[in-house]
C-alpha cells in the first residue's frame, strides 16, 4: 500500500493499521469498480471500543457518475484496450480530479470540513488485472493496474491519500483481490459463529470468516461475475446501462444451452485463492458464449435471464464447494 501526503512524502505512521485504528478518526473511502457506473464515496468515523473491537459509523455516502468525456475514455480503454498512451495519462490524472469532487461532495453531505478527514483511501480504477504469473526475462510475476494519481489527489485536497492496495497485495504474493477481508473480519466477524461476507460488484467475491476469527484461517476470493455480464447484455441487447431491479431478466426464460455453456467456465470450479475481472468476463466472452450455445438471435430478456441466473449460480457453487473450512 502506498501512502502520500499533499507534499508527496510517505506516511510511514499509517503502516500499522491496528495501531492507527486505536484512535477515533474520520476517513473517506473512494471506489470505482468494474461496473463503470461511477464513483462511490463514503465518509466514516472509525475507532475502537473499550474491548479493542473496531467500530465504524458511516456519516455520509455519495455516488457520482463519471462525467461524459472521462466515461467515454474509460469505456474505450476497458472494452477494447485500444486507448492511446496520451489518453491513458489523461485518465490517470483526470480520475484524481473526479475523485476530489467526490470527496468534497460526500463531506458536504456529511457536514464535515475536509480538514477534519484523517486520510483518504483511493482504490483507483482497475484497467488490467492478471493475477496469474508470467515470466519476463528472468523474473516471474503477476500484475495489476489501477489508474488514478494519488499524488494529484493529495495535492488537490491537501489530505493524506492511501492507494495501490491491489498492487501491494500482489507484491506480497497475493492475488490482489478481493480487498475487503481485513475489513470483513474486523467489522463483520462474530465470535463463535462462522460468517460469509458477500460483495457484489462487476465481479463477486466472498470472505469466509471462521468462528475463531483467527486471521490465518480467513479465506477470501472472487467467485466469478456479479453484474459484469448482466450489464454487458443489457447494453448490447436492450440499450440500457444496466437491468434496473432485474426487470428485463424477470420477463425472460432461461436458455438451457447458454446455461450449460456458461457453467463450463473453468474459473468457477478453480480452487481458491483466485481472482478475475473483465480480462476474462468481457464483451468477447459473452459473444463467444452466445455463439457456442447457438442463441445469438435469442430474445434479449432470455439472454438477460440466463446470465443473471448464471451469476447467482456461480456464487452459490463457490460457497457450496469452498466454504467448508475442512474442504
Amino acid at each position: 500500500m502506498r501512502s502520500v501526503n499533499a507534499d508527496g512524502t510517505a506516511l510511514h505512521s499509517m503502516i500499522n493499521y491496528k495501531q492507527w485504528l486505536e484512535e477515533p478518526r474520520l476517513v473517506c473511502g473512494l471506489m470505482s469498480g468494474t461496473s463503470l457506473d461511477g464513483i462511490d464515496a463514503a465518509l466514516a468515523r472509525i475507532g475502537s471500543d473499550a474491548t479493542k473491537k473496531h467500530r465504524l459509523e458511516v456519516l455520509a455516502t455519495e455516488t457520482l457518475p463519471f462525467a461524459a468525456e472521462l466515461a467515454a475514455l474509460l469505456g474505450s480503454l476497458i472494452s477494447d484496450f485500444g486507448c492511446s498512451l496520451q489518453n491513458l495519462a489523461r485518465i490517470h490524472t483526470g480520475l484524481a480530479y473526479a475523485y476530489a469532487d467526490a470527496v468534497k461532495t460526500v463531506c458536504a453531505r456529511g457536514k464535515i470540513d475536509l480538514s477534519q478527514v484523517s486520510a483518504i483511501g483511493m482504490h483507483g480504477q482497475t484497467v488490467w488485472h492478471a493475477p496469474k504469473a508470467i515470466t519476463l526475462d528472468t523474473h516471474r510475476f503477476a500484475s495489476t493496474l489501477q489508474l488514478g494519481s494519488a499524488s494529484t489527489l493529495a495535492q488537490l485536497l491537501d489530505r493524506p491519500v492511501l492507494a495501490d492496495f491491489r498492487a501491494a497485495d500482489i507484491a506480497l504474493g497475493g492475488e490482489g483481490a478481493p480487498l475487503v477481508p481485513i475489513f470483513d473480519v474486523q467489522f463483520l466477524g462474530q465470535a463463535g459463529r462462522d460468517c460469509i461476507a458477500l460483495n457484489l460488484g462487476g465481479i463477486a467475491n466472498v470472505t469466509l470468516i471462521p468462528a475463531s476469527q483467527d486471521d490465518s484461517a480467513v479465506r477470501a476470493f472472487d467467485t466469478g461475475p456479479a453484474n459484469v455480464l448482466i450489464d454487458l447484455a443489457a447494453r448490447n441487447f436492450c440499450g440500457l446501462a444496466y437491468d434496473k431491479g432485474g426487470a428485463v431478466a424477470m420477463r425472460g426464460r432461461e436458455l438451457p444451452s447458454l446455461r450449460d455453456v456458461l457453467r463450463q467456465e473453468a474459473f468457477i470450479a478453480r480452487r481458491p485463492p483466485k481472482s478475475t475481472g473483465r480480462e476474462l468476463f468481457s464483451h468477447a466472452y459473452l459473444q463467444e458464449s452466445l455463439a457456442r450455445a447457438a442463441v445469438a438471435d435469442a430474445e434479449a430478456e432470455d439472454i438477460l435471464r440466463t446470465v443473471t441466473e448464471f451469476s447467482a449460480w456461480s456464487i452459490a457453487e463457490n460457497i457450496r464447494s469452498f466454504a467448508n473450512p475442512a474442504a
